[in-house]
């Protein structure tokens, strides 16, 4: 391999083409850890007709410090990406810490590359495996870097949620292979839903009801910004907790929360319980262009190693025609 240059830190990203998402998110997010020093090719981007692209792939190759493979699951051929790796490395080497794959955790890594830095796609291991040693170790992610850390001085909070995000895109990757669902598919889904990360929010068992301090997980397949909008939380703000949402609508004291508090109490317990009878009233509370929803906790996401709850998702049932007269699925017009 030719000598790299040294001004930038280059990221190859090898996935299948049914990936790609995934794969685009992974080099935003390096990327962002140090624009003027991080720079990310992902394999197969801006390859247009009449280009060589073997020949644009192995420059690409030669040009890169480290390769992350995102092995999503064994059910596909990776065939091709093994060959992307094969070109990559010295397979003769003892220890080889150019590669990085990041595999689905309840599964196994390919067995060509057992030799390899081989990552669960769970947020702890993608920060304490990946993200940080990228920032702070760069050179022993790659033995040819040799301008030192990248970020030396990098923030907890930074790690953390670039690698909270590399692990959230990876299992909405892993849901969509599971339900045969290509990515051409999309959902539409009828009610109005609320994700919530319970991971912040101290121990479970002194939970008696959501976390206020949950946080908005936000996003397609999560909640929405036009769920967001019947908060009238569309401001451009960073991020929302459970609280914030409540506190919008006037719901501390409301009946509806203290019937969705001890619905999700029970759920902890793996009860059951009958749907609340309770109404919230979201956009603009105690007027005519209030909107009127039943809450109900949908399902509870319990971390396989521990049990311990770490999502909870929100239903908002529509409650028949709105005051007004106008059709329950109207969309509100957010100013």
């Amino acid at each position: 391999m030719p000598r790299l240059q040294q001004d930038r830190f280059n990221v190859f990203v090898s996935h299948k083409s049914d990936d790609k998402e995934l794969a685009d998110l992974v080099a935003d997010e390096l990327h962002r850890l140090a624009p003027d020093l991080v720079e990310c090719w992902v394999s197969g981007q801006a390859l247009t007709a009449g280009v060589d692209w073997d020949r644009e792939i192995k420059k690409q190759l030669a040009q890169s410090h480290l390769l992350i493979l995102l092995f999503t699951t064994p059910r596909h051929t990776w065939d091709w990406c093994l060959y992307e790796v094969g070109l990559f490395v010295r397979f003769d080497a003892e220890d080889v810490v150019s590669v990085a794959c990041l595999f689905d955790p309840n599964g196994l890594p390919p067995a060509p590359l057992n030799q390899v830095q081989c990552v669960r796609a769970l947020t702890e291991d993608i920060a304490r495996q990946l993200v940080r040693p990228i920032c702070t170790q760069t050179w022993n992610m790659s033995d040819t870097w040799q301008r030192g850390a990248l970020v030396p001085d990098v923030a907890d909070d930074v790690v953390n949620a670039a690698a909270e995000r590399i692990a959230r895109g990876f299992k909405k990757i892993m849901a969509r292979s599971a339900s045969g669902q290509g990515p051409e598919v999309y959902r539409y889904r009828p009610c109005h839903r609320i994700v919530l990360d319970l991971t912040p929010c101290g121990p479970s068992d002194a939970w008696d009801g959501i976390p206020r301090n949950a946080r908005v997980v936000e996003g397609v397949d999560d909640t929405t910004s036009y769920t967001l909008s019947l908060f009238r939380a569309h401001d451009g703000r960073s991020a929302w907790t459970w609280g914030d949402l409540v506190d919008e609508v006037a719901g501390r004291d409301a009946p509806w929360l203290h019937d969705l508090d001890q619905h999700f109490a029970q759920s902890l317990t793996r009860h059951l319980w009958s749907p609340s009878m309770e109404l919230m009233e979201v956009w603009q509370p105690n007027s005519d262009q209030r909107r009127t929803y039943r809450p109900t906790i949908y399902e509870v996401g319990r971390r396989v190693s521990d049990d311990r709850p770490v999502e909870t998702t929100i239903l908002l049932l529509p409650d028949g025609v709105p005051p007004t007269g106008e059709r329950s699925d109207a969309t509100p017009s957010p100013s």
